[in-house]
């Protein structure tokens, strides 16, 4: 009875979909995030990189004798701090109180993150054992080391 027949959209979304998902609107938005994006790309891909070559030449340069030590020692900090922050996150360290269960509970049931990251942290701290005994293992080397660094050094400083 000379009925309506109603459009409920589909064609509309479709092609808004193939609108933004085309090729060129693609490269479009890549190309709009390279440019916001350029500083950071300049400073952390060629300033920063340059900044602190220099410092190691420095370094390098002045001392010779502790530089396998300033390169080791701080990476045994590094190895035992993020085993800290395993700890903390399986909650050995710094025990939180605060439990969404009021009262006992089934320990087999509910089980915390407490728990879950147990296994985490035991496995960071091995990792920690490991780590530092092979960096007492290499003194013999980083000895070594530190002679090729004074031959380093003396080329650094003929440039």
């Amino acid at each position: 009875m000379g009925g309506v027949n109603i459009n409920d959209g589909h064609v509309i979304n479709k092609s808004i979909h193939r609108f933004i998902n085309s090729q060129s609107t693609i490269l479009k938005r890549y190309m709009a995030d390279i440019e916001r994006s350029w500083p950071v790309l300049i400073v952390c891909g060629r300033v920063l990189p340059l900044f602190l070559l220099v410092i190691w030449l420095l370094m390098i340069r002045h001392f010779v004798i502790e530089m396998p030590w300033i390169t080791i020692i701080p990476f045994n900090i590094l190895v035992i701090s993020v085993t800290m922050f395993f700890y903390s996150k399986a909650r050995w360290i710094g025990n939180d109180t605060v439990s969404p269960i009021i009262g006992e509970h089934d320990p087999y049931i509910h089980v915390s993150g407490r728990e879950l990251n147990h296994l985490r942290a035991t496995t960071i701290l091995m990792i920690v054992v490991i780590s530092i005994l092979a960096s007492i293992a290499m003194v013999w080397h980083i000895l070594i080391a530190t002679s090729v660094l004074k031959v380093a050094a003396k080329a650094i400083g003929e440039v």
